[in-house]
């Protein structure tokens, strides 16, 4: 009888256990589903303030392609989003402009941020010009892997 009653007391033991776990795992799902619900408001702040900010914005990995541009930039230039994406950054410049984004993705890739001028060119062939303010992406091992600018259109005058 007194092996039958301890395992009773194993078993009882064991089911507080597990309740007692249940309910960690519970609090654990519910902060992970808080957590998670932040992180998408988050992204959509950000994603909203990017669309909608006044100047452009674009990304290029470390080949120089755009991976990412905002509704701003191509508005600028005359082009879709899908015009622009995989297609070389310096193929939106001239001659004499290609060289100084050439200098300033030297910088880049040594992890430099810069303020330059730069003219772009339309669409329609117009030039655009600008003052952009760019950053390098670096990666946690120290890797660049392109970089990002905030491109504003220079008033004439």
């Amino acid at each position: 009888m007194e092996d039958r009653e301890k395992t009773k007391d194993q078993l009882i033991h064991e089911l507080v256990e597990l309740r007692k776990r249940v309910a960690e795992l519970e609090v654990m799902l519910e902060d992970r589903q808080w957590m998670e619900k932040v992180l998408q408001e988050t992204k959509e702040g950000y994603r909203l303030l990017v669309e909608t900010m006044n100047d452009g914005l674009g990304v290029q990995d470390e080949d120089g392609l755009i991976v990412y541009v905002n509704n701003r930039f191509c508005d600028m230039l005359g082009y879709s989003q899908d015009d622009l994406i995989e297609r070389p950054m310096i193929s939106l410049l001239d001659e004499t402009n290609q060289k100084i984004m050439n200098e300033e993705m030297i910088r880049r890739r040594m992890g430099k941020s810069g303020f330059y001028e730069i003219d772009y060119m339309s669409k329609g062939g117009k030039k655009i010009s600008t003052a952009v303010t760019a950053r390098p992406i670096i990666d946690a091992d120290g890797r660049y892997k392109g970089s990002f600018a905030v491109i504003r259109r220079k008033e004439k005058g």
